[in-house]
């Protein structure tokens, strides 16, 4: 299956980038992993906004959001036995929100989906998307899926994940984000700070004229280690913050582990992992730091990786 963009949920951000892009020429797919009675149905709250009102109007499934929503200029504020009128009308030059349940808006974008001939697949399961990183320009990005028991695959050019706080795609960016940061901070990293220790080595070796730009290299690689740190430091904090610091350092033997071959033992007694919370990103880093030098430097045959609260 081919299509130019695919989306990963039918909440109404899904559902309205697909509208969108269809009224641009623009086609997509979505995949949803409920029915389309279950999302029909799911009563959830509606206050709609003056801009998200007025998108839903202009791009023509606002019929029934005129007809059923109920409009409010403004809110009250009660203390003290006293009720205080604020007019949101006015104070914003004629804006206001509007009373729309959410699956009705749900409603009014599979039908108009529906409608116009797109394509939304009710009960995917199982979903997973791959080559979304543009390396290959041979492997197309890809959302692998089950439907009606049988594995599909949705060839696309751009992947947008639409699936909410549980979002299979963002968890495949963190992902991807861990391996990047992993990837710098052992590869370019390393690098950059042996070439450094050289010159500073061999820096009294050399004439006294070429003394000063051996330091002034060293000082600009060491800038430039800070810098890719900064960075990597950056694309961290989303692995700890997915699962916090006792997944996190799970997660980190499970991978060296992988490639490594060397079997990791976590033991992580939970008054001390609650201690460490606060400081998360900065454990995980030393503990990827100290498992990528028993890779490149120890003989070891098993890693064992703990957190105790007699060490705090």
């Amino acid at each position: 299956m081919r299509t130019q963009i695919g989306i990963v949920g039918a909440g109404p951000a899904g559902l309205l980038l697909s509208h969108l892009l269809h009224l641009q020429g623009i086609e997509s797919v979505v995949l949803e992993a409920r029915s389309r009675k279950h999302i029909e149905e799911r009563v959830r709250a509606g206050v709609l906004e003056q801009g998200t009102v007025d998108l839903l109007v202009d791009s023509g499934v606002g019929t029934r959001l005129k007809h059923e929503g109920l409009i409010h200029h403004g809110i009250e504020l009660r203390f003290n036995r006293c009720g205080h009128r604020i007019n949101l009308h006015e104070l914003t030059g004629g804006k206001a929100i509007t009373i729309y349940a959410q699956h009705e808006v749900v409603k009014d974008l599979v039908a108009a989906r529906l409608e116009a001939g797109g394509k939304i697949i009710f009960d995917a399961s199982d979903v997973s998307v791959h080559g979304f990183d543009g390396a290959s320009p041979a492997s197309p990005a890809t959302i692998r899926f089950r439907s009606e028991g049988e594995v599909e695959e949705l060839h696309c050019d751009y992947i947008a994940g639409c699936d909410g706080a549980r979002s299979v795609v963002r968890k495949a960016i963190g992902a991807d984000r861990s391996r990047i940061a992993r990837e710098l901070h052992d590869g370019v990293v390393q690098t950059l700070f042996a070439v450094a220790f050289r010159l500073q080595l061999h820096a009294d070796e050399v004439p006294k004229a070429l003394r000063t730009t051996i330091q002034q290299t060293t000082a600009g690689i060491r800038e430039a280690i800070n810098d890719i740190q900064a960075y990597v430091h950056g694309l961290e904090p989303s692995l700890v913050m997915l699962g916090g610091l006792a997944a996190s350092l799970k997660q980190l033997a499970v991978e060296f582990e992988s490639s490594s071959g060397m079997p990791v033992t976590v033991e992580l007694e939970p008054n001390a992992v609650a201690a460490l919370d606060g400081v998360a990103t900065d454990i995980v880093q030393i503990v990827r730091e100290a498992l990528s030098n028993v890779r490149r430097h120890a003989q070891a045959r098993r890693v064992c990786s703990r957190a105790v609260s007699e060490h705090l």
